[in-house]
């Protein structure tokens, strides 16, 4: 196993050096060498560092996918500095939020979101660049000449979680964290990049999901094709085209590319691999793409306090009716998995609990949030997910749901991802959320929240076709029509949003 620089800037500058007229990205028509890409962001870092940055620096980024956002991820981590990427999705006050918790003395933004930057960062003492396409804001810079001294523990990356239940936290991701398993990985048969093979950046950059998709093909020293953002159309072309090979959808994402009118008549001959997670894959989805797309398969389990990927389900799973598509795979090697009890003790296969995870990508803390870290890392460096799962006797995990979404009803326990699951397979359900509402007779009742392709269905079909495929207990016993599902800006479904909107209809 060849050796690999253990810091993102080494990194770059590994393959500047070993393979510099390689592309490291695509955007916008253009190709980017990995020389080029490392000397420009060499002469990033000289304006970053004229600008006062310096290690332990924060510095952010407000702009829908860009090459500009892995040029200040590199030249601020060669000044020790954190990049802090924003997510544009977020309104104002939530941006503002963030803005202010981070500390960071220079907010980049593109001409899109300079409006909303300004008005998110107004009354703080924050330097707003504007990364305008026509101009550039470092022309005249000395290129950085020496980086920050190569230590893997240095904080690489500063993202913020979605914040269902309360206000973000910065999880803080070390260079160690973001690269130090990956040489366990490079004979994984869905991680493995072989000569020829090209990525599809179409995620979003302030999530896990996209950051740490971009950084497997960079790692493995291939090219990423960069889209602003998730458009059919654009990547429906780029499949004709035979532009890329291997690519991380978010189901939602997949399920959208598959039922857009081009796909029928589309040749997906070129792909070799779609990873996809973040989260649960109804399992219509899922058996539709296996049967209409010909190339591998791999689900990914993890969190943004995990760098991304812990848990992988791979392409020799993927077999049309396999128990084991249920689950989300297998720890990856580098990786320690249990599932935990109330009391924090690990509990046998079969049986739920809390899952907890160490390994060498788990977080080094939360940002300026000592009793979040300490809540979520327990002493021996167990991170605590706050998910609920199964193992079974082989070791593969099935994750259940968040363990503040269980419903106990009547005594029972009902995971909505579970039913979220089979519901959406229902020919005239586009999306569905479950939630728990409060009832005399159950304590909670098992609610659907619905999104219809066909509003002229009646509710008692759904339930009667639920009948016999799920256990009675988890069948909702009400159903609610909605025109759309909340989501908060990383587009995970607020379920608490759910239940106070029923509430107040008195459903």
């Amino acid at each position: 196993m060849m050796d690999r620089p253990t810091t993102l800037p080494a990194l770059a500058a590994h393959f500047a050096a070993t393979t510099p007229d390689n592309p490291a990205f695509v955007f916008a028509g253009r190709t980017i060498g990995f020389a080029a890409f490392a000397a420009r962001c060499r002469l990033v870092a000289g304006a970053l560092a004229a600008a006062g940055v310096g290690p332990d620096s924060r510095v952010a980024w407000l702009s829908k996918n860009h090459v500009a956002g892995f040029e200040l991820w590199v030249a601020a981590n060669m000044l020790g500095a954190t990049f802090v990427p924003l997510n544009w999705r977020l309104a104002p006050d939530e941006l503002a939020f963030i803005i202010a918790d981070a500390e960071a003395p220079l907010l980049f933004a593109s001409a899109e979101y300079d409006a909303a930057a300004r008005q998110a960062a107004g009354g703080l003492d924050i330097r707003i660049v504007v990364l305008d396409e026509g101009a550039d804001w470092a022309n005249g810079a000395t290129p950085l000449a020496e980086t920050a001294a190569d230590a893997a523990e240095a904080i690489s990356l500063q993202l913020y979680t979605s914040g269902t239940t309360g206000k973000p936290k910065g999880a803080m991701l070390s260079h160690r964290a973001l690269l130090g398993a990956r040489p366990l990985w490079r004979d994984i048969d869905w991680y493995r990049w072989d000569d020829g093979d090209a990525g599809l950046l179409a995620m979003p950059m302030f999530h896990i999901g996209g950051m740490g998709w971009a950084l497997m093909a960079f790692d493995s020293g291939r090219p990423n094709i960069i889209l602003p953002e998730f458009d059919v159309e654009t990547i429906l072309s780029l499949i004709e085209a035979r532009a890329f090979s291997k690519t991380f959808l978010v189901p939602a994402a997949l399920q959208l590319l598959l039922d857009h009118p081009r796909a029928e008549a589309i040749d997906f001959g070129g792909l070799r691999t779609i990873l996809y997670g973040a989260s649960p894959m109804p399992m219509a989805v899922l058996d539709h793409a296996m049967r209409r797309l010909s190339c591998d398969f791999a689900q990914q389990y993890g969190m943004t306090e995990t760098s991304g990927t812990v848990v992988a389900l791979a392409p020799a799973d993927h077999v049309p009716g396999n128990p084991r598509l249920a689950s989300a795979g297998r720890a990856l090697p580098g990786v320690e998995l249990e599932v935990r009890d109330a009391e924090g003790k690990p509990l046998p296969a079969g049986e739920t609990g809390q899952i907890a995870i160490r390994a060498p990508l788990n977080l080094s803390g939360y940002w300026r949030r000592p009793d979040a870290t300490a809540a979520a890392i327990d002493a021996d460096g167990w991170l605590l997910t706050g998910d609920a799962g199964y193992l079974d006797a082989d070791g593969y995990l099935f994750v259940r749901d968040r363990l503040n979404d269980m419903i106990i009803s009547g005594g029972e326990n009902v995971y909505p991802a579970e039913v979220e699951s089979l519901l959406s397979g229902h020919p005239a359900v586009a999306e569905a959320a479950i939630v728990g509402m409060p009832d005399a007779k159950w304590g909670e009742a098992v609610t659907a929240a619905v999104v219809l392709r066909d509003p002229g269905v009646a509710d008692h079909d759904i339930i009667d076709w639920m009948r016999g495929r799920i256990a009675a207990y988890k069948i909702p016993k009400a159903i609610v029509r909605l025109d759309a599902l909340p989501r908060n800006g990383a587009g995970k479904i607020l379920r608490r949003a759910i239940r106070e909107e029923l509430a107040a209809r008195g459903s």
